[in-house]
């Protein structure tokens, strides 16, 4: 599950996708370890949470940690 995870984030780095996220002064590389940070607290939390949590919501937490708490923001182009 972790390589998957990690496929994922090195896919919104190399820009397969139309959209990445953009900090205004962190590098792409900050972004990585920010990544982590917010994927060990959601799974930490989906371990401990009474409703199961699937791949689509996962990623949406994932996506909120982000944003809220590392200030990313994804930018489409």
């Amino acid at each position: 599950m972790r390589l998957l995870k990690w496929a994922f984030a090195a896919m919104l780095l190399i820009g397969c996708s139309q959209t990445e996220y953009v900090h205004p002064y962190k590098t792409k590389e900050q972004f990585l370890n920010d990544y982590n940070r917010c994927d060990r607290a959601v799974t930490d939390y989906s371990s401990t949470a009474l409703i199961p949590q699937n791949a689509y919501a996962q990623n949406q937490m994932i996506e909120n940690c982000l944003r809220k708490d590392y200030g990313w923001v994804k930018r489409s182009e």
